[in-house]
């Protein structure tokens, strides 16, 4: 791991870059879902908390080049957004956040192999 500098939605940040790469997460918050919906995001390697009022936190983590731009990290994160809406069989995302360049690995296993390798070398 090697740690640079950026600018991230205008604000000065360090950033754990991993062969050029740095983790990016999307977390998008869906409500009315049924236990298909969640057991099917599961089963996609979504991370997905539920709630008592039948809404989720569901969240997608992927190494992206550390030097995206912001327009294209924001991109990256709408499509994500769109296909998390797409597998809940049309449930709006009523919010969402992003986050890019953390060193923790708490998401990691919400990546494809291929991305989880990248942090080994």
């Amino acid at each position: 791991m090697e740690l640079k500098k950026r600018m991230l939605a205008g604000d000065p940040c360090t950033v754990a870059v991993y062969n050029g790469k740095m983790r990016f997460l999307v977390t998008g918050c869906l409500y009315r879902t049924s236990p298909c919906i969640v057991a099917a995001l599961n089963r996609l390697g979504y991370g997905v908390q539920s709630y008592r009022d039948h809404s989720l936190d569901v969240s997608i983590q992927t190494m992206v080049p550390w030097d995206l731009s912001d327009s294209e990290l924001e991109e990256a994160c709408d499509n994500a957004l769109n296909r998390m809406e797409q597998l809940s069989g049309g449930a709006q995302i009523s919010s969402s956040a992003w986050y890019a360049g953390q060193s923790k690995s708490r998401w990691d296993w919400a990546m494809s192999p291929a991305d989880q390798a990248l942090l080994e070398g």
